[in-house]
């Protein structure tokens, strides 16, 4: 209470010299696991009585001063977490494939573009700012900013992500996205942006189109095409197949097609030679002598390629495609004398499970 009159603080440079502290308390402070971080410390020029009420209101203020710095720390640790945060986001938003942006929702209802990401911008050809701050119609065609409006609106309503499908033409050019709408609420409850997340589809629906009429073309041929599994049995042949051997899908489905379109005359160094430039995993030319499902023998220039699988692609290898083409091909009123004449069908076969091309 006096530090004057106290031996342990009589000497000290804060008591004796030009601070002249006449009166100290002070309660140390804890950090929450125990370790002491400092004190708090009350100083008066003069003297002071300082009784046990007094000394309880100290130590309160300490657990005060303790539980602030507590939460100062979380503060501080929340700040760095959320620094990590912003950082994860913002690499996400910079370097993703996909094109992200946002749209802030006014209080009238309308809507008003936001930021976009690199690859945005590069998908769409609208560099960065073209779109910020602006409503759809300020940057869009009429039709289209009617359109993109009506899913915002859309997102709204729902109060939920949305996904579909869409076609913009864009400076950037004609493509096809699926974009997913995500609504962001503030603390009361109302959307007032909505997160956009688009994928573009443009390739993907390029080459669907051209798989789709390369099957077509490979169904409506003149020429027979035969589709195996690994092991050879058929999964698959197409009209012209039909046209020349007299055998639909459903008869020749999960069997070898030799087996069915060979016979007895079938020449079979022929169908050695074909057999090992398979397990060669070489393509070739034969013809070959086949008979038609009434019997009659006809000649087949049987053309085999031999393609790596795209699921046997990504695992590095291993299988190969085998494909044949025929032709079709009149009867052979006699097999020395036939009419040979050229064409196609195919198949696909493992160099595990090959076998013989039979026919």
């Amino acid at each position: 209470e006096d530090t004057r009159s106290d031996a342990r603080f009589a000497e000290h440079p804060a008591v004796a010299g030009p601070l002249q502290v006449g009166f100290y308390a002070a309660v140390p402070l804890h950090s929450p696991e125990g370790q002491p971080v400092g004190t708090l410390c009350l100083v008066d020029g003069a003297p002071r009585a300082f009784g046990p009420e007094d000394q309880a209101d100290l130590r309160g203020l300490a657990a005060w001063v303790e539980r602030e710095l507590l939460t100062s720390q979380a503060e501080t640790q929340l700040l760095h977490s959320l620094g990590e945060v912003q950082a994860r986001y913002q690499g996400l938003f910079n370097h993703t494939g996909d094109a992200l942006f946002w749209v802030e929702v006014q209080a009238d209802g309308s809507f008003v573009f936001g930021d976009t990401n690199p690859a945005h911008q590069q998908l769409t050809g609208l560099p960065e700012g073209a779109l910020r701050g602006k409503r759809p119609r300020e940057v869009l065609s009429a039709g289209l900013a009617a359109a993109v409006e009506a899913r915002y609106q859309e997102a709204v309503t729902a109060g939920h992500p949305i996904h579909y499908e869409e076609s913009l033409d864009l400076p950037g050019g004609l493509r096809h996205w699926n974009t997913e709408l995500v609504p962001v609420t503030d603390e009361e409850g109302c959307i007032v942006r909505l997160v956009g997340v688009a994928r573009d589809l443009t390739e993907r629906r390029r080459l669907e189109e051209e798989h789709r009429l390369l099957a077509e073309v490979v169904r409506r041929t003149d020429n027979g095409v035969v589709l195996s599994d690994a092991e050879g049995k058929v999964i698959w042949v197409n009209e012209g197949f039909t046209r020349i051997s007299g055998y639909t899908l459903e008869e020749v489905r999960g069997q070898k097609p030799g087996k069915i379109l060979q016979g007895p005359d079938t020449n079979s160094a022929t169908v050695a030679r074909m057999a090992r430039a398979v397990a060669r995993q070489e393509s070739f030319r034969e013809e070959v002598l086949n008979y038609h499902k009434g019997g009659r023998p006809y000649w087949n220039a049987i053309e085999v390629q031999l393609r790596a699988g795209r699921q046997e692609r990504r695992n590095n290898g291993g299988r190969k495609a085998l494909l044949e083409r025929h032709r079709s091909a009149a009867p052979a009123g006699r097999v020395g004398k036939a009419h040979r004449l050229h064409g196609a069908a195919g198949g696909h076969h493992s160099p595990e499970g090959v076998r013989a091309p039979e026919g």
